[in-house]
C-alpha cells in the first residue's frame, strides 16, 4: 500500500479472483526471483501468463520474458487504467470488473501474429482490426484468451507444420541417396539396438533424419533444466550444423541421457560434410517443435515418426527413443550383453569374425523373450522364473491392474544369467518406479515402490542422488496424492482413450515435490503415511472421485496435507478436497466415457 493505493501484487490477486468468477481458471503467483508470471491461467491444456502493471512497458517486457523463458504458451501484457484505492477485497474485485484495460498479446516467435489477431477478430465479431495494444473489459479478456488458445491448438496448423517437417526429412533423404552413406548408419543402428530392419536405403536415411530431428527437439526441450547447456543455434552458428550439433550433444552426454542421444551422436559422425545444410534444416525444425508446447502436447513428434516410417516393425523404436532404460533394450539387449558379457562377441560377429555358434549358445542361456505386440514391445513374463534362483535379478514384469492395486510391490519374476558383467544390471535396479504408460480407467495407483530394488519393463527405474528411503517414500506418496495425479494428468500424452504415456523426458520436466527441501521430521511423517497405506488397496482411479469419494483417498490426501502443514484447518481442508473430488470425478468420467 502507498498513500492509500493498492500495490500491484494485491491488484493481481483480485484480478485473478475476477477472472475465476467468470469461469477462467487463473491463479496469482507470488514467487521470489520473478521466475513466474503475475497470474497463470489454464485453458485446454495450455498455460497463459498475465503480466499486469500500471506501466505498459513493464507489463510488455515481463510478458515477453515469460514467453521467451518457456514458462507459458502465450502471455498477456495488461496495463491497469488507474491506481486502485485500498478498499475491501470484494469491492476491489467489483472495481476491476468495471474497468477497461489495455492489453497486448505476446506469443512465441513461431506463431503468426497477424493470423492470430485476424482469427480473434472474427471470433469476437468485430470489423475493426486490432492494434498492438487494445482495450478490453474482463469478459472480453477471457474471450480473447480462449480464442487465442483455440487458434494455437487448431488441427490445420498442426497439419501444415507436419507437412513442412516431412518435407525437410525427405529433402535430407534425397540429398544423401545413392552415395553409400546409409551403410554406415545402418551399422550404427544394428550395433546399438540390434535393429534388423530391411537394408532399405530410403528407410535407413529417414531413420537418421528422424533421429537427428527428434534429438534436436529433445535437447532443446530439456536444456532449460540444465543452465550449462547453450541453445543449439549458438553451437550451429559457431561451429556449423554438424560439428555444432555434435558439440552440443557431447555437453549433454556429460550430464546424462546416453540412451536418448547416442544414436544421433554416432549418426552425425557418419554424415559427409556437404550434408551440413540439410542437417541445419533438421535442427531448425527440431528446435521449432521443442519451442511449440502445443505440438509437444499433441504428440507431434510421434505423428512425424509414423508418417515417415510407414507400417513396418521398426516404427516401434519411437516409443523407446526417449527412455533412459528402454524395456526392449533392457530385457532383450542389456540382459544378454550385461549378464553374459557379450559386447565384444557381438562386435566381432558384426565384423564377420569370431565363433557364431558359441555366440548363439551363450545367448540361449538367458531366458528372456522379446515378443512384438501391438504398437510397442513387451516381454513374455511367463517365460521368466517366478522365484529366486542362482544368478537371478528380481524384476517387476508387466504393469497392468494387478500390479497397480497398492503402492508397495514385490518382484513377480527373476531375470537369469551369468557372466563377468552381471553387476551392470544390478546397478540399474531401483525401488522407486514410475510408469511409461498409465491406464486411467483401471489403475489404482500410479507410482509404486519395491520392497527391494527391482528392474522393470513397464516402469522407469528412478534413483535419487542419495538413495534415501524416506525421500523415496515421500516422493511415491506425493505422486499418488490427488495433487500428483493432477500434475501427471495435465502433462499427459494421450495414445488411445484413457491410455496415456509419459516418456522419461516428460517425467524429468514435471514440477514435482522437491523432497530435498523437506526437513527430516517432515520426511519422516510423510514416509510414515506411505508405510500406513503401503498395502492398502485403492479403488480404481475414476471410482476414487465424484459425489461419493473413496474414504481411503480422502484420508490419504488429508494426511499428506497435514504432514506438510500441521497447522492447517482440517475441516476446511476436507471440504475443499471433497469439492475437488466432485469436479475431478466429472472431468474423469467425461474424458473416459468420451473415448469408451
Amino acid at each position: 500500500m502507498n498513500n492509500g493505493f493498492v500495490h500491484e501484487e494485491k491488484v493481481n490477486i483480485r484480478l485473478a479472483d475476477a477472472l475465476n468468477e467468470l469461469g477462467l481458471d487463473c491463479r496469482p503467483e507470488r514467487v521470489s526471483g520473478r521466475r513466474r508470471p503475475d497470474i497463470r491461467c489454464f485453458h485446454n491444456g495450455l498455460i497463459i501468463g498475465i503480466e499486469a502493471s500500471y506501466q505498459a512497458p513493464d507489463a510488455e517486457g515481463d510478458a515477453r520474458n515469460r514467453v521467451d523463458q518457456g514458462l507459458v504458451d502465450l502471455a498477456i501484457a495488461l496495463q491497469y487504467p488507474i491506481r486502485y484505492r485500498d478498499v475491501a477485497g470484494k469491492e476491489l474485485v467489483e472495481q476491476i470488473k468495471r474497468s477497461q484495460f489495455n492489453v497486448k498479446i505476446i506469443v512465441p516467435k513461431y506463431v503468426k501474429m497477424g493470423s492470430l489477431l485476424q482469427f480473434i477478430i472474427q471470433q469476437l465479431g468485430r470489423k475493426k482490426l486490432l492494434t498492438e495494444w487494445f482495450a478490453v473489459d474482463i469478459p472480453t479478456l477471457i474471450n480473447v484468451i480462449k480464442y487465442a488458445v483455440e487458434y494455437l491448438i487448431q488441427e490445420s496448423e498442426v497439419e501444415e507444420e507436419l507437412e513442412n517437417t516431412i518435407q525437410v526429412i525427405n529433402n535430407f533423404v534425397d540429398s544423401l541417396k545413392n552415395r553409400g552413406v546409409y551403410e554406415g548408419i545402418y551399422e550404427v543402428m544394428y550395433r546399438l539396438y540390434g535393429m534388423q530392419s530391411p537394408r532399405d536405403e530410403e528407410l535407413v536415411l529417414a531413420q537418421a533424419a528422424l533421429s537427428s530431428l527428434l534429438t534436436a527437439t529433445f535437447y532443446e526441450h530439456i536444456r532449460n533444466t540444465h543452465p550449462r547447456l547453450g541453445p543449439l543455434s549458438v553451437y550451429v552458428e559457431k561451429y556449423g550444423a554438424i560439428e555444432g550439433f555434435k558439440r552440443a550433444l557431447d555437453e549433454l552426454l556429460k550430464i546424462d541421457y546416453r540412451e536418448a542421444v547416442r544414436l544421433a551422436r554416432e549418426i552425425l559422425d557418419r554424415l559427409p560434410s556437404n550434408a551440413t545444410g540439410r542437417v541445419r534444416d533438421l535442427i531448425d525444425k527440431g528446435v521449432g517443435i521443442a519451442q511449440n508446447r502445443t505440438f509437444l502436447r499433441r504428440d507431434f513428434a510421434g505423428r512425424v515418426y509414423h508418417r515417415i516410417t510407414g507400417d513396418i516393425a521398426t516404427r516401434k523404436g519411437f516409443a523407446t527413443f526417449y527412455t533412459q532404460v528402454p524395456a526392449a533394450y533392457l530385457l532383450a539387449t542389456l540382459a544378454v550383453r550385461a549378464l553374459l558379457g557379450l559386447e565384444d562377441e557381438i562386435k566381432r560377429a558384426i565384423d564377420g569374425v569370431g565363433d557364431p555358434e558359441e555366440l548363439i549358445r551363450r545367448i540361449k542361456e538367458v531366458k528372456v523373450a522379446d515378443l512384438a505386440c501391438g504398437s510397442g514391445t513387451r516381454v513374455d513374463c511367463n517365460a521368466l522364473p517366478k522365484s529366486p534362483i542362482p544368478n537371478s535379478v528380481p524384476m517387476l514384469c508387466s504393469g497392468e491392474e494387478e500390479l497397480r492395486m497398492t503402492m508397495l510391490v514385490k518382484p513377480n519374476a527373476w531375470v537369469v544369467g551369468s557372466g563377468p558383467r552381471a553387476e551392470r544390471i544390478i546397478k540399474l535396479r531401483s525401488r522407486l518406479l514410475v510408469p511409461d504408460r498409465v491406464r486411467w480407467n483401471t489403475w489404482r495407483v500410479i507410482t509404486v515402490y519395491g520392497d527391494e530394488p527391482l528392474i522393470a519393463n513397464r516402469f522407469f527405474m528412478v534413483k535419487l542422488k542419495d538413495e534415501n528411503a524416506s525421500k523415496e517414500k515421500a516422493l511415491v506418496t506425493w505422486l499418488n496424492t490427488t495433487f500428483g495425479l493432477l500434475i501427471i494428468l495435465a502433462n499427459r500424452e494421450e495414445t488411445e482413450g484413457a491410455l496415456t504415456r509419459l516418456n522419461i523426458g516428460q517425467w524429468r520436466a514435471l514440477p514435482i515435490l522437491d523432497v530435498s527441501k523437506l526437513s527430516n521430521n517432515r520426511l519422516s511423517v510423510i514416509a510414515g503415511i506411505f508405510d500406513n497405506y503401503a498395502n492398502t488397496e485403492f479403488k480404481r482411479i475414476p471410482e476414487q472421485y465424484g459425489d461419493n469419494p473413496d474414504p481411503t483417498r480422502l484420508g490419504f490426501d488429508l494426511e499428506f496435507l497435514m504432514a506438510l502443514d500441521p497447522g492447517i484447518n482440517e475441516g476446511k481442508s476436507k471440504q475443499c478436497l471433497i469439492e475437488l473430488y466432485r469436479r475431478l470425478g466429472i472431468a474423469l468420467r467425461t474424458w473416459i466415457d468420451k473415448d469408451a
